[in-house]
């Protein structure tokens, strides 16, 4: 894959399968967290607090026994309105689930794994999509940027200089982090650039359009997250 077709692929699958094993674990969870919370008010409550768990479990809020229990609630949630014809934006956010389940390879998931795998399946040829990492084209574009928010691009990596590092920088990108808001993005640039930042690519992403999520590349870096 080139710099240009990563910068027009409409297919989040594919840009990870080129990333192969560069995505941390952590930052494919939070993948997993921003798909399912574009299909936030479909999901129950056991469903929200999988979500939640999945979330919180690579800051070490959740506990390790609570994590494993309530991502297996998710799991069965979503793929349950999967079978139940729910749509082809439910079809994306489980293999996002999916995705962040195997990137933990652990053996006891095994039969979870493959029933999320036959579901998927089974939903894909219901809508007659063929393949189910491949849903509708308004939702394959909200995912592809969900990747390019979360990983940036790999083709031009940036280096974060400390003098940056302001307190108000800082700030802002805790801020942000903390409550899932985003919208400071815009003077987050602003504030970059009165510390010194001439970065195109990394203004550019603070002003766009987004959509910002945890785990967004540059707050990310702000905050020493991997």
């Amino acid at each position: 894959m080139t710099e240009a077709e990563w910068l027009a692929c409409p297919h989040s699958e594919a840009m990870l399968k080129f990333m192969n094993n560069s995505a941390s674990t952590r930052k494919l969870r939070l993948l997993a967290v921003a798909a399912c919370r574009r299909v936030w008010g479909s999901l129950g409550k056991a469903g929200r607090n999988g979500v939640e768990a999945i979330e919180t479990y690579p800051e070490g809020v959740a506990d390790e026994q609570n994590y494993d229990a309530l991502r297996r609630q998710v799991g069965v949630e979503i793929t349950s309105r999967v079978l139940a014809r729910a749509g082809g934006k439910l079809i994306c956010a489980s293999t996002a689930v999916l995705r962040s389940f195997l990137s933990d390879n652990v053996e006891i998931h095994t039969p979870l794994l493959e029933y999320l795998a036959s579901a998927l399946d089974f939903a894909a040829a219901a809508y007659g999509i063929g393949d189910a990492n491949l849903p509708d084209n308004e939702e394959q574009q909200a995912q592809t940027a969900l990747v390019r928010d979360i990983f940036g691009n790999p083709f031009r990596p940036v280096a974060f200089t400390a003098s940056w590092q302001t307190g108000t920088v800082q700030t802002l990108a805790r801020q942000m982090y903390d409550s899932r808001d985003f919208s400071a993005m815009p003077i987050l640039a602003d504030a970059l650039q009165d510390a010194g930042c001439e970065n195109e690519d990394i203004l550019n992403h603070c002003r766009g359009a987004g959509p910002h999520v945890r785990g967004c590349w540059v707050v990310d870096a702000l905050l020493g997250k991997a």
